[in-house]
């Protein structure tokens, strides 16, 4: 058989493909270890060190007697550990629990570039428990304060039904008086609970009208203007009423003074001017107890000389 001959058959053929696929079999390996390295070398330029060291690594499971790849993982190991001490001599010496923004940045780029930094993972941990624990703190007292808050809603509930009925009773056994203190000690600690200024008033007018059927005008006076500083509300419907009454008490005063002019000048002074106490707009009782004054100092005067 010729060589032409043998160069054109299949066997010649099939030598070629398998002495190409020994080729490329044996090209494969020096094109990763390339590849990665280049890679590596990238991502190292990028200031990504973390990035870099693993594709040295995995270059270096490939081919773990390449003194080569060996060498820049230490290089690299070397710089990597260097930059982390820079960025620990950054973090603060405070002795807080609660980790600054600034330093759990720089723990975040110490993790970056070593993964399994303890001292970083320990202290972002911790910082993130101290989140949890505050979180947790706020809602207990949150919790807390709406737990008090519905007891004293309750306690404020219970005092007012008991205030209500304690209420009820004095009024229908008009016992006015026991009204006016229990109104003012229920006020002592609900003083916006405005229907209690209302009942003091009914108390006060109660009293009044009491005294008034008694016969005593000035206390029944006094009650009513007690009764105004209450309630202003209700105030106007009593001027007309204690005006009546200062009128009435002191047209009494007056007769009373009148009565005793020409017997007992000093009383009929005291009452001239209690008269004029009541009611400023008696002009009788101004120009009588001006007349008794007179005569009262004339009188003294006589006494002195003799």
């Amino acid at each position: 058989m010729s060589l032409r001959a043998v160069c054109n058959g299949p066997i010649f053929l099939f030598l070629v493909l398998v002495m190409a696929g020994c080729e490329l079999t044996m090209s494969k390996p020096d094109a990763f270890l390339d590849e990665r390295v280049m890679l590596a070398k990238h991502l190292e330029n990028q200031k990504r060190l973390a990035d870099a060291m693993v594709q040295w690594k995995i270059v270096h499971r490939m081919y773990p007697g390449n003194e080569y790849v060996t060498q820049q993982m230490q290089q690299l190991k070397l710089r990597i550990d260097n930059r982390v001490q820079q960025l620990r001599s950054r973090l603060s010496n405070q002795q807080s629990d609660i980790v600054s923004d600034k330093d759990k940045n720089t723990y975040l780029k110490i993790l970056s570039l070593q993964p399994q930094n303890l001292e970083a993972r320990r202290a972002l941990q911790k910082e993130e428990w101290n989140k949890v624990e505050l979180a947790a703190t706020k809602k207990t007292e949150k919790i807390h304060q709406l737990f008090e808050e519905n007891q004293e809603k309750a306690q404020k509930e219970i005092g007012l039904a008991r205030f209500k009925q304690e209420v009820k009773e004095l009024l229908q056994s008009e016992k006015y008086v026991s009204l006016i203190k229990l109104t003012d000690k229920f006020l002592l600690d609900f003083p916006d609970y405005q229907p209690a200024y209302q009942i003091k008033y009914n108390a006060l007018v109660g009293i009044a009208n009491n005294h008034l059927k008694g016969g005593r005008k000035e206390d029944a006076i006094n009650y009513y203007e007690q009764a105004q500083s209450v309630n202003d509300i209700n105030s106007d419907s009593l001027d007309g009423k204690i005006n009546e009454l200062k009128e009435q008490v002191s047209n009494d005063f007056y007769l009373r003074g009148m009565k005793a002019f020409k017997s007992n000048i000093d009383k009929a002074v005291d009452l001239l001017k209690k008269s004029v106490e009541v009611n400023p707009s008696n002009f009788k009782a101004k120009q009588q107890l001006t007349r008794a004054t007179k005569i009262q100092k004339n009188l003294q005067k006589i006494k002195q000389a003799s």
